[in-house]
C-alpha cells in the first residue's frame, strides 16, 4: 500500500510507516513527489525516532552472524572427523548410560543388552560378507547360539545349575557350530566351505569373545570390572579420537586406517589410565597401579580390535559395516574396540584384583 506524504511535514522528511511485516520508507522529493524504498521484509530497517529498535535489530543480527560462524565452525569439524560429531557424543554417552544403569540395578538386563549387541554386529557383519564377497552365512544358527552361549554363560555362573560355566559354554558353542554346518547343506553345494568360514568366524570373533564379559560381570565385584572395563574402551576411544583431531600428525598405520596417529595413541593412554585408576582405587578398593596396568592392557588391545574391524572393511571396499548408530556407523563400527579388549581384560582383573 502506498502512504501519501503528510501535508505538515517539511521537504526531504523521511515518513516511516510500519507495514505487516517491515517498515516502508517515502521520502518527499523537492518538487513534492513521493519515492518510496523497498521493504526488506526479512531485516526490516528500524526508525532513527526508536534506539530500542534500533539495539533490537542489531542483537538480531549479530545472532544471526553467530548462528552462521557456529555453523561453518561445525561443518569444518565434521568434515575433518568424518562423521556428525554432536550425534556421535550424544549418542556414546546414551549408551554408555543405558549399559550403567543395568549394571547398577538389572544385570540380566546388562546380559540381554550385551547379547543383543552381538547379533546386531553378526546381523551387520553377514550382511557385509554377503554383499561384498558372495558369502551366504547361515545367520539364524549363528545369532540363536550367540544369545544361548552369552546369556546361559551368566546363568550358570550365578545360579545354582547342574553343569558348570565352562561346560555349558562348550556344549553351546559345539551345538551352534554343529547347527551351522547342517544347516547350510540344504543350499548348493558351491560356497559351502566358504559359507560356513564365514560363519564360524562370526562365532569365535564376538561369540567367544563376549563370553569374556559375561565371566567378568558374574564375579563378586562384577559391576565394578566391566564399568572399568567399559570407562577405559571409552576413554581410549575418546582421548585418542580428539587427541588426533587436533594434534594428529604421524599415521600409525596408514595402509589399514589412514586417520589413526600416534598423538592419537598418547591421548588414549593418557585419558585411559587416569580413568582407570581413579576407577580401580574409587570402586574396587584396589591400588592405582593396577587400574593403570589394566587399563593399558584395555587399550592396546582396544587399538587392535579398531585395526580388526578396519582390515575387514578394506577388505570389503566398504567404509562402514552399517548405519544404525547415528554418528558411529553401525554396531560393530561402534563396538569394535571393546570385542577384542575383553577377554584380555577379563585375563588382567582375574590376576590382578
Amino acid at each position: 500500500m502506498r502512504l501519501s506524504p503528510s501535508p505538515t511535514l517539511t521537504e526531504g522528511v523521511e515518513v516511516h510507516s510500519k507495514s505487516w511485516k517491515g517498515y516502508s520508507t517515502i521520502a518527499e522529493s523537492s518538487d513534492g513527489a513521493s519515492a518510496q524504498t523497498p521493504m526488506d521484509l526479512d531485516h526490516p530497517v528500524p526508525s532513527a525516532e526508536h534506539p530500542a529498535e534500533i539495539r533490537l535489530h542489531e542483537a538480531e543480527e549479530r545472532l544471526h552472524q553467530w548462528e552462521e560462524s557456529a555453523k561453518r565452525t561445525a561443518d569444518k569439524v565434521n568434515r575433518r572427523a568424518g562423521r556428525n560429531l554432536g550425534a556421535a557424543i550424544a549418542v556414546a554417552l546414551l549408551l554408555v548410560g543405558v549399559a550403567v544403569v543395568c549394571l547398577i540395578w538389572w544385570m540380566w538386563g546388562f546380559a540381554l543388552l550385551v547379547a543383543a549387541g552381538l547379533i546386531g554386529c553378526q546381523f551387520e557383519l553377514t550382511r557385509a560378507v554377503r554383499d561384498h564377497a558372495g558369502a551366504d552365512v547361515p545367520f539364524v544358527p549363528v545369532a540363536v547360539g550367540t544369545a544361548v552361549t552369552l546369556v546361559g554363560s551368566y546363568a550358570t555362573r550365578v545360579l545354582d545349575t547342574p553343569w558348570s560355566a565352562g561346560t555349558f559354554i562348550m556344549a553351546s558353542l559345539s551345538l551352534t557350530i554343529v547347527a551351522v554346518l547342517t544347516t547350510r547343506l540344504t543350499k548348493p553345494v558351491a560356497g559351502y566351505l566358504r559359507d560356513v568360514s564365514a560363519a564360524t568366524l562370526l562365532v569365535c570373533y564376538l561369540t567367544i569373545l563376549g563370553v569374556s564379559l559375561m565371566s567378568m560381570a558374574a564375579e563378586d565385584d562384577g559391576t565394578g570390572r566391566i564399568l572399568l572395563f567399559i570407562l577405559a574402551v571409552a576413554a581410549s576411544d575418546t582421548g585418542g579420537y580428539f587427541a588426533g583431531l587436533l594434534f594428529g600428525k604421524h599415521p600409525m598405520a596408514p595402509t589399514i586406517s589412514p586417520k589413526k596417529t600416534w598423538e592419537g595413541v598418547a591421548g588414549s593412554v593418557i585419558v585411559s589410565c587416569a580413568l582407570g585408576a581413579a576407577v580401580t582405587v574409587w570402586v574396587l578398593g584396589a591400588p592405582a597401579w593396577k587400574g593403570i596396568v589394566i587399563s593399558v592392557v584395555i587399550l592396546v588391545c582396544g587399538i587392535l580390535g579398531d585395526l580388526v574391524e578396519s582390515v575387514m572393511k578394506r577388505d570389503l571396499g566398504i567404509k562402514d559395516m552399517g548405519n544404525s548408530i547415528p554418528g558411529h556407523g553401525g554396531f560393530l563400527d561402534r563396538f569394535d574396540s571393546y570385542i577384542v579388549a575383553a577377554p584380555v581384560a577379563w585375563i588382567a582383573m582375574a590376576a590382578l584384583l
